[in-house]
Parts: C-alpha cells; sequence; structure tokens
C-alpha cells in the first residue's frame, strides 16, 4: 500500500520536529539569557550578549558557575537560578492568562446570539427594515410630500445589528387595525353585556 501524498505546502513529521527543536533551544536560550541580564543588573555587573548555541552549551557545561558559562560576572549562582525560574514563571502565567481569555473569548463567540445561524445580517436589516429603505418608499406613502423625512413616513421600532429599523404608517395602521379587530367588546367602546347582577337594583 503506497503512503497517502502529502498535501502541498504541508510540513512532515520530521520538519516539524525540528522547527519544534529550533525554537524550544531559540526560547530556552532568551529565557537563561533574560536570568542572567537580571543577575547582573541585580549584581551591578554589564548585562551578557546572547548567544543561543553558545549559551546553552555553557550552561550545560557550567551550571553551578554561570560567571564561566557567560564568560563574564553575573553575579551568584543562586541569584542566577532564582531569576532564571522567575522568569520561567512569569512566562507560563502569561501563556496560562493568555490561553483562558482566549477560551473565554471563543466560548462567548459561539454562544453570541447575534451570530446563531439564519439571523438577518446588518446589510439585510437596513435593506428591510433601514431609514433608506423606508424614504425609498415615500411615493406610495406619502406622495405629497417633496422631501420626506423617516420620522414622517413611520415609527422607529428599535435597534438590531446597530440598525435603525422602522415601520412605516401603512403597516402601523395596520397592525393598530388587526389589534382592533382582536380586542374584546369593552376595549372598543362597547358596552359590555349585563349579568345577573345587573337585573337587582338598589
Amino acid at each position: 500500500m503506497s503512503p497517502s501524498p502529502t498535501r502541498p505546502g504541508a510540513l512532515s513529521i520530521t520538519d516539524a520536529l525540528m522547527l519544534t527543536a529550533v525554537f524550544a533551544g531559540v526560547v530556552g536560550s532568551l529565557v537563561l539569557w533574560a536570568g542572567a541580564a537580571i543577575t547582573a543588573v541585580l549584581s551591578g555587573h554589564p548585562v551578557p550578549e546572547v548567544n543561543p548555541v553558545t549559551d546553552l552549551l555553557a550552561l550545560a557545561e557550567h551550571s553551578g558557575n554561570p560567571a564561566a558559562a557567560w564568560g563574564q560576572p553575573v553575579g551568584p549562582a543562586w541569584l542566577y537560578w532564582a531569576s532564571t525560574a522567575s522568569v520561567i514563571v512569569a512566562l507560563a502565567t502569561a501563556g496560562a492568562v493568555g490561553w483562558r481569555v482566549s477560551t473565554r473569548n471563543k466560548t462567548a463567540r459561539i454562544h453570541d446570539p447575534r451570530r446563531i445561524q439564519g439571523l438577518a445580517s446588518r446589510t439585510e436589516v437596513a435593506k428591510v427594515a433601514g431609514a433608506k429603505a423606508l424614504i425609498a418608499q415615500a411615493g406610495d406613502l406619502r406622495p405629497s410630500l417633496a422631501h420626506p423625512q423617516v420620522t414622517e413616513l413611520g415609527h422607529r421600532l428599535g435597534s438590531a445589528r446597530g440598525v435603525d429599523c422602522y415601520a412605516s404608517v401603512e403597516d402601523c395602521a395596520r397592525m393598530s387595525n388587526r389589534a382592533r379587530v382582536r380586542a374584546p367588546p369593552t376595549s372598543r367602546g362597547l358596552p359590555a353585556q349585563s349579568g345577573p347582577a345587573s337585573s337587582f337594583s338598589s
């Protein structure tokens, strides 16, 4: 069985491992240098230069003597390793905070009701219920107005997707008539039917 072809631009496992090793080496070297820089500043010594390969090899050989590893005094070994540990903790904390914020934002986007599939977009809302859409109907709604304003053609219902939504005067009148037809007799000004108690007079 022949192996599946590799997608164009995709990294092989070997390349991915090499890149990971290089990245880890560079980050590790920068962390060790940051520890040396902090120790040197606290001890009153000049900050050493950054040399990733030399730094890692030297510290592996002289882990108990940072001055020999960096080729110059940087301070006591305990302070160096304490400073390096502090840098690692700070980076780990920053990474954890960043991951938590990213996860929270992703969860918020997933549960955002404005992102529910099927809801109208901002463009669709403006096209159907926006002010320009209402003014475009001015010739049918209020043909006698030379320069109609949106407030003369309808009523504002609210906003959606940041767009002010309007209902035309025609739609408002139609809804009002429907509500009046569906209302009980007493709400339309008709006298209520007399009940059994109305036949008794005091």
